[in-house]
């Protein structure tokens, strides 16, 4: 991995959510904060130093110009001794303190990196659980909603069956009373046909209780006729 990509850390394939860019947002502060307090505890040390040696050093543009070539040289190859070996062969009027103050800033450099490597790692472990725990949570969620969806379709189910033995009992109570609206009509056809026979009967009967009165009448006449 280059030190560009050691210092940029970007997810691919991911948009930032505002949970996130705040959470980032915080550890970039955190990373700036400690990477400035390590540069302020370093820098005024050596620069104590390097005003101490003040009076062993050349001031003239030329030496100035060279510590700064020999700064931007050694922050770029990332290496102590390619920073002192072109120090020592490009600038003859350079000191040794201000190699050596080169050299501590480089390697408070590398500790710089190794720190922002460090809260990239970090970083990455805890996006990865964040995209794991959600990954979970929606799976979780999937299985609720699954669950609940059997819960309702197998409730719809049972109220189904029991509006068809409802409606299977309606229909058969239905069925019955037709049934015996029909026997209650020949019922009443067949008392009404047994009632006018009952009629009949009684018609007839009293006719011949009448037609015996009058053959007995005749009988005691004919009777009396006989004894005269």
């Amino acid at each position: 991995m280059s030190d560009v990509e050691d210092e940029s850390f970007v997810v691919l394939g991911s948009m930032p959510t505002p949970f996130m860019e705040q959470y980032f947002s915080c550890n970039a502060h955190w990373q700036e904060s400690t990477t400035n307090k390590m540069w302020t505890q370093a820098i005024p040390n050596n620069f104590r130093q390097f005003r101490a040696d003040e009076s062993k050093m050349t001031t003239s543009p030329k030496s100035i110009q060279s510590v700064q070539s020999a700064s931007t040289t050694a922050s770029i190859n990332g290496s102590n001794a390619q920073a002192a070996s072109f120090i020592i062969g490009e600038t003859k009027t350079t000191s040794i303190d201000e190699i050596q103050m080169l050299q501590h800033l480089t390697n408070e450099q590398e500790n710089v990196k190794e720190v922002i490597q460090l809260i990239n790692v970090a970083l990455r472990e805890s996006l990865t659980s964040f995209q794991k725990r959600l990954e979970e949570n929606k799976a979780e969620h999937k299985c609720r909603q699954v669950g609940m969806n059997d819960e309702h379709t197998a409730i719809v189910d049972l109220l189904k069956e029991q509006n068809d033995k409802l409606k299977q009992l309606v229909l058969a109570a239905e069925t019955r009373a037709t049934d015996q609206e029909k026997r209650a009509t020949n019922l009443e056809n067949t008392l009404e046909r047994t009632l006018a026979e009952l009629n009949e009967l009684k018609k007839n009967v009293s006719e011949k209780e009448s037609l015996l009165k009058n053959m007995a009448q005749e009988i005691e006449r004919l009777e009396l006729e006989n004894r005269n």
